[in-house]
């Protein structure tokens, strides 16, 4: 919860230099086929453009956090309700916090979406080996306090999570304090590589996604991804986790 409450994610810094960062959308846009050919920018830089080309704040807010763009999605379901329902659930929540500036509901969005998502993962998993989690940060205490203070006091253009930072330097080295943020996430491109274009292609051939998802989009982005130096590893690695999911649960 730290980086939902202080404000940790960089994502957060797109909303709130919202302007700063337009401007330099517009200066890099023509290098926009290169940007997607470096392995820096790959799996982000889709995002980036996806968030300013969307009609509505809550709509812009979840390309960040998604893989695929709005109109992928579009393009990808045989129904768009299920879409439809989503973006009416996330106006819904923005509408309590219409008042307040884009940070503030960025924070909201993810308290009440990616955090309570990550809550119901996280006690199941302790839960699984009869272990009692503890989320110490996530007080309605801080919440209230961090919800309340002025965006600038939150964050800079520089350093994320000011409020905690400046507790923690008291009784914690500034050289752990201000390392680089550092994910969890699993060594994804080795392993989609690993598996190959042709099994992917073969477990999408007869797969019960096809009632939901169009195949040949499915494997434009496979062959994509193998053949024209384009990184579509998460986009490959959520399509089969849906996939199994459908299969097991079909």
């Amino acid at each position: 919860g730290a980086d939902e409450l202080f404000c940790g994610y960089p994502r957060y810094k797109i909303v709130h230099y919202e302007k700063l960062f337009l401007l330099l959308s517009k200066c890099i846009k023509p290098f926009y086929p290169l940007l997607r050919q470096n392995k820096l920018f790959a799996k982000k830089i889709d995002r980036y453009f996806s968030y300013f080309s969307a009609n509505s704040f809550g709509v812009a807010y979840s390309q960040l956090l998604g893989y695929f763009s709005h109109d992928e999605i579009n393009t990808l379901l045989k129904n768009k309700t299920g879409a439809q329902r989503f973006e009416e659930k996330i106006e819904n929540l923005l509408a309590n916090v219409k008042d307040h500036p884009r940070l503030k509901q960025a924070m909201y969005l993810d308290i009440y979406g990616f955090l309570s998502h990550n809550f119901m993962i996280a006690d199941k998993a302790s839960m699984l080996h009869s272990l009692e989690l503890r989320v110490p940060l996530t007080t309605k205490g801080i919440l209230q306090k961090n919800f309340n203070l002025e965006s600038s006091r939150l964050l800079s253009f520089t350093k994320t999570k000011i409020q905690l930072r400046n507790l923690l330097y008291q009784y914690v080295p500034k050289k752990f304090v201000d390392r680089k943020k550092l994910g969890f996430n699993p060594p994804l491109d080795h392993i989609i590589n690993d598996i190959g274009e042709q099994k992917i292609l073969e477990i999408f051939k007869d797969s019960p996604i096809k009632n939901y998802l169009h195949i040949p989009l499915i494997n434009t982005i496979v062959h994509k991804h193998f053949n024209e130096n384009e990184n579509n590893t998460y986009k490959i690695w959520q399509l089969l986790y849906l996939h199994y999911w459908i299969h097991y649960n079909s």
